[in-house]
């Protein structure tokens, strides 16, 4: 249902795909690449949250409560993606009540991530942040890999230093 109404989205490394406030009526679901999802600051550096992977979703939240972009999306390495509208998502949730159930886990999940980083950032030098990430990137993607193995990600220092807000 979702794949009739899909279309395709390609970006370069480094391109921003939106900024936060920005109004949304498209969910992306990443098929190869990565992007980082950053908190714009006026008078500091951006914020980074969080890094998606393929298999990801980003967006969902401007579609959820057509409220603007909460965040500034930008793409770590060339990024192919799914773009579902607002109406194929809302309808395609409203007939499929499991996704939806998955949905909210995922925005749960994004939240309790967001409050560790705000805890953090409030009581932890650069080395400890810096171990903290290196030990989120060191996780599976995917919570059952077969037989046990993490999928390799490529973790270059201009993508290090991009996730620690450099």
């Amino acid at each position: 249902m979702l794949a009739s109404g899909a279309g395709h989205y390609q970006c370069p490394d480094g391109q921003v795909i939106f900024n936060k406030g920005e109004e949304g009526d498209v969910v992306y679901v990443i098929e190869k690449g990565s992007v980082q999802i950053l908190l714009p600051q006026q008078s500091a550096e951006d914020i980074p949250l969080t890094t998606l992977y393929p298999g990801d979703i980003f967006g969902e939240l401007a579609l959820l409560d057509t409220g603007p972009r909460s965040a500034t999306v930008v793409a770590l390495e060339p990024v192919e993606a799914v773009m579902i509208r607002r109406n194929d998502f809302l309808a395609f949730l409203r007939q499929q009540p499991e996704a939806a159930i998955r949905i909210l886990a995922v925005l749960a999940a994004r939240l309790r991530r967001t409050d560790e980083l705000l805890g953090q950032a409030a009581s932890d030098d650069i080395p400890a942040r810096l171990a903290k990430h290196l030990l989120t990137l060191a996780q599976p993607t995917d919570p059952s890999p077969q037989e046990g193995m993490v999928p390799p990600r490529v973790l270059s220092r201009r993508r290090l230093i991009r996730a620690m807000g450099g």
